[in-house]
């Protein structure tokens, strides 16, 4: 029989007890238990850097943390505006579930949740918009299945709200 046969059911509502820290990127968040982490510094658009990715293979559920600038000042309806965009340029027939304001750490952001289809897999997209500064934002966004929309979101909303800021290595250095 397979080895994965032999392990327990992941554990959907865990959380790593001990943060993931990025000194460079100056942040911090608790992420699903078991995660494989994927650190690259990924340019995904002109002005979108993919920091790191926390897969859960065994759940099909994939973490992203990006952060992003922009031309003009942000606000919630520049963000939501933004997200909307990008999702259904990815994802033709996407269904927004949720667009608001929110506010993460303090600081703040937007929640933006979205199902689509590929593959003939439905599939859940919730995002955490978090303002690094009047340019610049942090975007969290786990995709898993649709049919673990319930945890999912539980989940989603402890890791959104264990994000924290800090100071970066740059910063420190001055």
């Amino acid at each position: 029989p397979p080895v994965a046969a032999a392990q327990p059911a992941a554990d959907k509502s865990r959380l790593d007890d001990v943060p993931y820290v990025d000194g460079s990127f100056g942040f911090s968040l608790r992420i699903p238990a078991g995660s494989i982490v994927q650190r690259e510094k990924k340019l995904i658009g002109p002005s979108d850097v993919e920091i790191v990715r926390f897969v859960q293979p065994e759940l099909a559920w994939s973490l992203v943390v990006r952060l992003s600038k922009t031309d003009r000042p942000l606000n919630t309806d520049l963000m939501l505006e933004e997200i909307t965009r990008g999702i259904e340029a990815q994802h033709k027939e996407a269904k927004p579930i949720r667009k608001e304001a929110a506010r993460f750490a303090g600081r703040e952001g937007v929640r933006y949740d979205a199902s689509f289809v590929t593959e003939n897999q439905e599939w859940l997209r919730q995002q955490a918009v978090l303002t690094k500064s009047s340019t610049e934002y942090y975007s969290l966004i786990l995709v898993s299945p649709f049919e673990d929309q319930r945890p999912a979101a539980a989940v989603f909303d402890r890791i959104a709200a264990s994000f924290e800021i800090l100071r970066t290595e740059e910063t420190q250095r001055e």
